[in-house]
C-alpha cells in the first residue's frame, strides 16, 4: 500500500520536473517555414473571427503555434514551435512548447493556438523566464506549458 501510494503521489511531480515548458528557441534568424506556416494560421484565425483582429490592434505580442500534436493514453504529451509576432508583424523570437498528462485520456490529436499578449510585463515574463524553461503551471489532471502574471 505504502508503494502505491507513494507512486500517486510522485508521479504527478516527475511529470512537472521533466519539461512542462515553453522555451525560448532563438530570437534571431529563424526557421522561415515555421514563419510562413504561424503567419498563414494567424491570417486565417483573422479571417475567420473578427474579434481576433480586434485583439491584434491591442496586444503587445501573439506568440503562434501553427501546429501543436497531443497524442496519449492515460499519459499524454504534446508539442511543438511557434513564433512570437509584436504588433506590427515583426518576429520577436521562436518558442518550443511541451506538456505532459496523465488521466482518462486515449488518443492523438493536432491544432493551432494563439497566444494574445497583453501588456508589456506578459511579453516580458515570456521572454525571460522562457529563456531558462521555467514555465510551469499545474491544471487539474494536466500540466500544461505556461502562466502569466495575473492568470
Amino acid at each position: 500500500m505504502n508503494r502505491y501510494l507513494r507512486t500517486v503521489i510522485l508521479t504527478p511531480l516527475l511529470m512537472i520536473a521533466m519539461g512542462c515548458q515553453t522555451q525560448q528557441m532563438s530570437s534571431g534568424g529563424g526557421d522561415p517555414q515555421l514563419h510562413q506556416a504561424a503567419r498563414t494560421k494567424l491570417n486565417k484565425l483573422y479571417d475567420t473571427t473578427p474579434k481576433a483582429k480586434e485583439l491584434q490592434g491591442h496586444a503587445k505580442a501573439i506568440l503562434v503555434f501553427p501546429t501543436i500534436y497531443k497524442a496519449g493514453f492515460l499519459v499524454g504529451a504534446q508539442g511543438g514551435n511557434g513564433v512570437m509576432f509584436d504588433s506590427s508583424g515583426k518576429v520577436l523570437g521562436y518558442y518550443n512548447a511541451s506538456a505532459f498528462s496523465y488521466g482518462l485520456q486515449a488518443g492523438a490529436q493536432e491544432f493551432s493556438e494563439a497566444m494574445f499578449l497583453m501588456n508589456q510585463d506578459a511579453v516580458n515574463f515570456l521572454q525571460t523566464k522562457a529563456m531558462d524553461g521555467r514555465l510551469v503551471s499545474v491544471q487539474a489532471s494536466s500540466f500544461w506549458m505556461m502562466g502569466l502574471p495575473g492568470h
